[in-house]
């Protein structure tokens, strides 16, 4: 039962500090109220992730996509070879 609770700790500061992150990138947008969106809703990116798993001692790298020919990862039938 104790390890729940502290995975459950662990996913809650987790969890705010990623929203504070996402919060802080969005923030700049909300100085001109004329583009502000109707829709409030965050979209949290792997940065924001990043960011937050990096203040509590995580470091998280992704790989940067490379691709050998611009038809990479399409379906077969879509490829014009």
């Amino acid at each position: 039962m104790h390890c729940i609770s502290v995975v459950e700790d662990v996913t809650s500061t987790l969890i705010s500090s990623l929203c504070m992150h996402c919060k802080a990138r969005v923030a700049p947008i909300k100085d001109n109220k004329s583009k502000q969106p109707k829709d409030r809703r965050l979209v949290l990116t792997m940065d924001d992730l990043s960011k937050a798993l990096h203040e509590h001692g995580v470091n998280l790298k992704h790989p940067e996509y490379f691709a050998d020919s611009p038809s990479a990862g399409m379906p077969p039938a879509a490829r014009e070879e």
